[in-house]
């Protein structure tokens, strides 16, 4: 029986069409991949408002982080909970069964979302002060990582189905076109999940466009008078 259940498992994955990967390579749990995400926006943010981060005498009064905290919990921290509600096996890659898990080891893991966010904001900041766009360099490695660990684990983020039928290799895939299939994980990965990326880009640039004018009428806000003559 455990012999049919391997030789299964290698034929289930041998069929996919999607170049997937072998069981035995390293891959990043989805929870951890969010965590990314959650410092990314972090970075995205204090960068998009860093000339009111600079002025400011506390991060968490600016706009930058206030609207960085909306899209936290709308754009990240909401999806995530429903996916984890739909699919918890599959948000811990399949390398941990759900179902063994505390209730407070999976609470911690939704607060290091804000652990997180909070962190890259504070990054941002400092990394501002120390030297102007250096944040930049940051937040584009941590975009390159997030997609290469995105194609690292397409085994396991295609595949949508419970523990055990992950490790007997029954696990379905979540998108298919013969016929026509889509889980309602990846439906929200690619509902609320794209408009979400969107909202993130547009919000930030409006900050970044906001910040920018700000800067430009600061030093004119500041000038003192022409001195004038009798």
């Amino acid at each position: 029986m455990p012999g049919d259940a391997l030789e299964g498992k290698r034929s289930f994955f041998s069929s996919c069409p999607l170049g997937l990967q072998s069981e035995r390579e390293g891959v990043i749990e989805t929870v951890f991949l969010d965590w990314a995400l959650a410092l990314g926006a972090g970075l995205l943010f204090g960068l998009a408002g860093r000339g009111e981060v600079a002025s400011s005498s506390s991060l968490v009064r600016t706009r930058a982080f206030r609207w960085g905290l909306v899209y936290l919990h709308l754009g990240v921290l909401a999806i995530s909970i429903t996916l984890y509600a739909i699919a918890p096996a599959w948000m811990w890659m399949y390398w941990v069964d759900p179902s063994h898990l505390p209730i407070v080891v999976v609470v911690l893991a939704f607060v290091l979302y804000e652990v997180c966010y909070l962190a890259g904001f504070a990054l941002a900041a400092e990394l501002e002060r120390w030297r102007r766009n250096a944040t930049w360099g940051l937040a584009i490695a941590m975009f390159l990582a997030i997609n290469a660990a995105e194609i690292a684990t397409r085994t396991r983020l295609f595949h949508v189905g419970t523990y055990s039928e992950f490790a007997a290799g029954r696990a379905p895939l979540g998108i298919r076109f013969s016929p026509l299939h889509l889980d309602p994980v990846m439906a929200i990965v690619l509902g609320p999940g794209l408009i979400a990326t969107v909202a993130i880009v547009v919000v930030a640039v409006r900050l970044w466009r906001s910040d920018l004018k700000r800067l430009a009428q600061a030093p004119a806000a500041v000038a003192p008078a022409p001195a004038t003559t009798a």
